[in-house]
């Protein structure tokens, strides 16, 4: 029962994670006109397919650091109800999110995961590791990518139409890199997706639900919130890259979604136009992950106390 119910979790977060981010990644090329939203969105899923699986050689810090261990004690992250109840926490806050149009951070939303099912186990977290391995990358990341974006874009250190298309899919293959190796710490649960298997499940269904379940969401982060140029995009791109790579060998998380957005946002103030509304309905999600999750976990780890 518990594999089952793990494997079934585990495709179902992948598939609205890639649902909910996959046009994030590709947003400035079609804010820039560079490609039509169809094909900026199969670059999206192509690319973020392509990232997590090389996830399979330098995620693995990551995947670790997921499982809970170093967060809780190792006899609360090994209990199986902790996983499947930090992941149950995340799906729901993240399918949530999805339904309503709003681009989440799958990271925030697992964070929290783990949080509401460590307080619902009785036990003290470890609170040097939350900070300096979970909340710093997670908080500095987007303002880093926000200014350097912004400057990108008033100093024009973009590129043309290739470079452009290039730095998109090197976003979208730093989001496959950075978030794979994070769901796939679920499959910890199902000894026969332990390695390997477990990273390529993920990667299918992050690619599946990009494709299949993403245009909505991807027409909204990009041409809805703003206009770029082609060099301002880039720029914003090639930020939002090397920050997220940059992280994620070191097993330090970053939000793709909070730095991918933060960085269109530069672009689009250094540019034309940002709809700071919508904008800030943004901000206003991504400050409610991290608690709705955590509270969503709580109650699932309650109901799956004493299950197993």
């Amino acid at each position: 029962m518990i594999s089952a119910l793990a494997i079934c979790l585990l495709v179902l977060l992948a598939w609205f994670n890639g649902a909910n981010d996959t046009g994030k990644g590709v947003a400035t090329l079609t804010c820039a006109g560079e490609l039509s939203s169809r094909r900026a969105l199969a670059l999206g899923v192509l690319a973020t397919l392509f990232g997590a699986l090389c996830a399979l050689l330098w995620g693995h810090a990551l995947l670790a650091r997921f499982s809970g261990k170093g967060l809780v004690p190792d006899e609360v992250a090994a209990a199986p109800e902790f996983l499947l109840a930090a992941g149950l926490g995340a799906l729901a806050t993240v399918a949530l999110a999805t339904g309503l149009r709003y681009p989440i951070s799958t990271s925030h939303a697992l964070l929290g995961g783990l949080l509401g099912a460590g307080l619902q186990a009785g036990q003290e977290l470890n609170e040097a590791a939350l900070m300096g391995k979970f909340l710093l990358p997670l908080l500095f990341s987007p303002l880093a990518a926000f200014l350097l974006a912004w400057a990108a874009g008033r100093w024009r250190l973009g590129g043309g139409r290739s470079t452009h298309v290039m730095a998109g899919g090197a976003v979208s293959f730093a989001r496959g890199f950075n978030d794979a190796p994070k769901i796939a710490a679920i499959a910890l649960l199902v000894p026969a997706l332990h390695g390997p298997a477990g990273l390529l499940l993920v990667a299918m269904a992050m690619a599946g639900g990009g494709w299949f379940a993403g245009r909505t969401l991807a027409r909204r982060v990009s041409t809805d919130l703003c206009d770029c140029t082609p060099a301002q995009g880039c720029g914003a791109n090639w930020v939002s890259a090397a920050l997220v790579i940059a992280h994620t060998p070191l097993g330090l998380p970053v939000s793709t979604t909070h730095v991918t957005l933060g960085a269109v946002a530069g672009a689009g103030t250094a540019g034309a136009r940002l709809d700071r509304s919508l904008f800030g309905g943004f901000l206003l999600a991504w400050v409610v992950t991290l608690p709705c999750a955590a509270l969503l976990a709580l109650a699932a780890s309650h109901l799956l106390e004493g299950r197993f």
